[in-house]
C-alpha cells in the first residue's frame, strides 16, 4: 500500500552500547564487529568524540587516538546495528486503546477471574442436636481453578437466613483451599468461625455477609463451600426464605451467592 511520509514502523528498535572501562592505553576490543569507524558512536566522559580524528575501528579493534584512563566515563553506541524486534521491550510502557493477549496478564492487583454461584433455593439447616455442626449452605459450592499458583482468591459470602428460635446464633465460615485459617482464635471451648448473626426473636432474618482472602498455592481445582451451623443443640435455620413463610406478596424469597475472585500478585 502507498504511504505519504515515512513508512510505518514494524517493530521496535534496541540500539546496542557497550561500556568500556579504559586502562590508559588507547586501542581496545569491541563486542561486535564493525566496517569502520562510522559504524560508531564513541563518547568520553559525554562528549561525542570525532570519527577518523578521535579514533579509528576496524572490525572489533577501536583505536582512540589518545589513552583512557579508568576515571573517564567510555562508551560506544553502535547505531550501525540497530535490532529490531516485533516483541515490546519489557522496560518500556506501553499504550493501546484495545488488544488481545494470548497469556495470563500478570498485572499485581487486577482481578484475573470472577465466578459467583447463585443459590435461588430454599433449603432448611435441620438441627442436629450437637453444638455447632457445620454443613454446606444451600447449594454454595463451586469447583474454582486458579490460573496461577501466586494468586490470591477473594472469597465473598452473601446468605439470607432466618430462626425458628429465639436467643441463638448462625455460624458462618468458608470450606476449600486453606479456609480452614480463616476462622477465629482458639478459646478453650468455643467455636472458631468466620462469621455469626444473633436471632433475638423467633421471627428474626437478614442478610449476612463475610469474606476472605485465600492464598490456595496450587493451579488445581478447589472447591470452595459456604459453610453454616446453627451455635445451640436446638432451633433451626431457613435459607432464603423468613421463619413466616405464608404465601402473600408482602412474603420474600431471596437470593444467596458465593462470589470467588482470582486476584494477581
Amino acid at each position: 500500500m502507498a504511504v505519504i511520509g515515512n513508512l510505518p514502523a514494524q517493530s521496535f528498535n534496541t540500539i546496542r552500547k557497550q561500556t568500556i572501562t579504559g586502562d590508559g592505553d588507547s586501542s581496545y576490543s569491541l563486542d561486535h564487529s564493525v566496517s569502520g569507524p562510522n559504524d560508531l558512536e564513541v563518547f568520553v566522559n559525554n562528549v561525542r568524540q570525532e570519527p577518523t580524528i578521535a579514533y579509528n575501528a576496524s572490525s572489533q579493534t577501536l583505536t582512540m587516538s589518545e589513552g583512557i584512563d579508568s576515571t573517564d566515563d567510555f562508551y560506544v553506541i553502535y547505531k550501525a546495528q540497530t535490532l529490531g524486534s516485533i516483541v515490546h521491550p519489557k522496560d518500556q510502557p506501553l499504550e493501546a486503546t484495545t488488544g488481545t493477549f494470548t497469556d495470563t496478564v500478570t498485572a499485581p492487583g487486577h482481578v484475573i477471574q470472577v465466578v459467583q454461584k447463585v443459590d435461588t433455593a430454599v433449603s432448611t439447616i435441620t438441627n442436629s442436636g450437637s453444638h455447632a455442626t457445620f454443613s454446606t449452605c444451600g447449594s454454595l459450592s463451586q469447583s474454582f481453578t486458579p490460573k496461577s499458583s501466586s494468586s490470591k482468591v477473594l472469597l465473598k459470602g452473601n446468605v439470607f437466613v432466618s430462626t425458628n428460635t429465639a436467643d441463638r446464633l448462625a455460624f458462618f465460615k468458608f470450606g476449600g483451599g486453606n479456609t480452614a485459617s480463616g476462622v477465629g482464635d482458639t478459646a478453650s471451648n468455643r467455636a472458631r468461625v468466620l462469621a455469626a448473626h444473633y436471632f433475638a426473636s423467633a421471627s428474626d432474618g437478614t442478610y449476612v455477609s463475610f469474606e476472605y482472602l485465600d492464598s490456595p498455592a496450587t493451579t488445581s481445582a478447589i472447591t470452595y463451600t459456604v459453610q453454616i451451623a446453627p451455635n445451640y443443640n436446638s432451633g433451626n435455620l431457613y435459607i432464603n426464605r423468613y421463619t413466616n413463610d405464608t404465601d402473600a406478596a408482602y412474603i420474600p424469597r431471596t437470593v444467596s451467592t458465593l462470589t470467588i475472585m482470582e486476584i494477581a500478585q
